[in-house]
């Protein structure tokens, strides 16, 4: 994409969003007190942030207003608004104590006249500008398109070739592109397995909380065909945990970069109603928060994105603020 293209798709950060309790006390007790802002059309090529320098971490929000990947995929559109949701819930969230780190609100790339690939590119191009400095991007879908987008970013990076992307998901995902060659919120997998295979690159691709009864027989089947690693929603039921996961274990001792997507589908109905597909089936938070924690103890993911939020049918905007613990998740246990 030509340098400059993407900034029509680019909204600076809204401040306005980022509103809560007052504090008395003077010191940061919420999120909206602690936010920084940065607008990426100042954003100069250094990279000054580095996980791996003794600067604490630099956790950037970035927004992909976006369902067209949904009403592409049947399903039920919403999604756009999802990252303004998932802000205003954080806003309110507890600023947690002894947490060394810098929170940055960079705004968000929207659809111009329903054109996917061009939004999804301009997403890319701001994922990379932010790895190169050195941020660890949180992108805030968004359906799922948001991962095509998310990893063409992650492609510009050295670390490729050697990425291991996993996915929290009631679905694999991993459905044709449409027969205009543009792509939907179940396809963007199979982008990405396409795209490695041009490139000679691995597809070291991981579902965790995929549903048997979620994914049709087609989709299984080219799962299968991938090498797709499957951990199953009813083998955590059953019990299955991270210790005894020789798959879990390998991704540690690999110490490879791990790109992490999660579907807010991939949890059960009753916590995550406001999604396209919701699962009565779903994996609970206990379930979900031991594998998450786990992946971010490893040290080495590198980017995540929390997608498919859908506010119109959300309830109390419980989905909403279960996203938003995911992101508070992520910088707690980094």
């Amino acid at each position: 994409m030509d340098e400059l293209a993407w900034q029509n798709n680019y909204k600076v950060p809204c401040h306005n969003i980022w509103q809560g309790r007052e504090s008395k006390s003077g010191g940061i007790l919420y999120w909206y007190q602690k936010i920084e802002y940065l607008n990426l059309l100042n954003l100069q090529q250094e990279n000054k942030h580095s996980k791996n320098s003794k600067d604490i971490p630099h956790f950037v929000l970035l927004g992909f207003e976006c369902d067209e990947g949904v009403k592409r995929n049947q399903g039920r559109p919403g999604a756009k608004n999802g990252p303004k949701a998932i802000r205003e819930s954080l806003a309110k969230m507890p600023w947690l104590s002894g947490l060394s780190c810098n929170v940055i609100d960079a705004g968000n790339i929207i659809v111009l006249d329903n054109n996917l690939a061009e939004a999804q590119k301009a997403l890319g191009s701001a994922v990379s500008k932010l790895q190169k400095m050195g941020y660890i991007p949180i992108v805030l879908g968004g359906g799922h398109e948001t991962a095509w987008g998310h990893y063409l970013g992650l492609a510009e990076q050295e670390f490729v070739k050697n990425l291991q992307i996993i996915n929290f998901d009631a679905h694999f995902d991993l459905r044709p592109v449409l027969e205009d060659g543009v792509g939907s919120s179940g396809s963007p997998f199979k982008q990405i397995a396409d795209y490695c295979a041009n490139n000679q690159y691995d597809f070291n691709y991981t579902v965790i909380g995929a549903q048997e009864w979620g994914n049709d027989i087609d989709v299984i089947s080219a799962a299968e065909s991938s090498g797709v690693n499957t951990i199953w929603a009813d083998e955590i039921h059953d019990g299955l945990t991270v210790e005894n996961s020789e798959y879990l274990q390998n991704v540690k001792t690999g110490n490879n970069p791990i790109y992490l997507s999660v579907c807010l589908d991939v949890f059960k109905q009753s916590l995550a109603p406001g999604v396209s597909a919701p699962q009565i089936n779903g994996l609970n938070l206990a379930e979900f928060k031991t594998y998450f924690k786990y992946l971010i103890s490893t040290g080495q993911v590198v980017s995540l994105d929390i997608v498919e939020l859908a506010p119109p049918y959300d309830r109390d905007g419980q989905t909403a603020k279960l996203a938003a613990l995911i992101a508070a998740m992520l910088v707690r246990y980094w």
